[in-house]
């Protein structure tokens, strides 16, 4: 007889887990090592925030990209923008020096509730964001197994019956049995 469906149950189970465990072990699992260094924002939570440049936060705060020149006050001015209701992208000022096409200055603070940021080694660590990554990314690799499962069940079936089928045809034509050959996907 068949299986019953706790019993394809727990084989899937088993089969998905075996796949993950796979690819665990092979080389194409890995976290992109920006996110490695990735962290939080300490008023509100929100990240991943990347590092791209020194340690000091502080040190570039409101200074333009291009000419170097500082905006001083500049979170001042972005916390007064945003309490006028000005969205806090566009809160950031652009450097006054520069006249053609000016660049907004560094702002090294949350986009999400605007608190400026002082140091990198005093923000708190994303762990739970590279977790998450890596939770999402499991359970992928566990659909696309247990999906790959289901065809090969599927396939499985179909061969049984395309051999019922063709059973019956050579017996309604008194064919010998050694004439039937039915092959798999791959099989050549």
């Amino acid at each position: 007889g068949g299986l019953t469906s706790r019993q394809e149950e727990e084989e899937d189970n088993r089969f998905a887990a075996d796949f993950l465990e796979n690819y665990r072990n092979s080389n194409q699992f890995s976290i992109d090592p920006l996110l490695i260094n990735a962290r939080l924002c300490n008023g509100c939570g929100a990240g991943p925030i990347l590092k791209t440049a020194c340690n000091d936060l502080k040190a570039h705060q409101g200074q333009c990209p291009r000419c170097k020149a500082n905006v001083t006050g500049v979170e001042n001015i972005i916390k007064m923008k945003v309490t006028e209701g000005i969205p806090l992208r566009d809160a950031i000022p652009t450097c006054s020096r520069c006249f053609i096409d000016p660049p907004k200055v560094n702002y090294n603070g949350c986009f999400q509730c605007g608190i400026a940021f002082n140091n990198w080694d005093k923000l708190p660590k994303a762990d739970l964001f590279r977790e998450q990554l890596t939770l999402d990314r499991e359970n992928k690799i566990l659909e696309a197994a247990k999906k790959k499962r289901e065809m090969e069940r599927h396939i499985t079936v179909l061969k049984s019956d395309l051999m019922t089928e063709s059973l019956g045809l050579f017996h309604d034509k008194q064919l010998p049995i050694s004439s039937l050959s039915i092959q798999g996907p791959g099989a050549g």
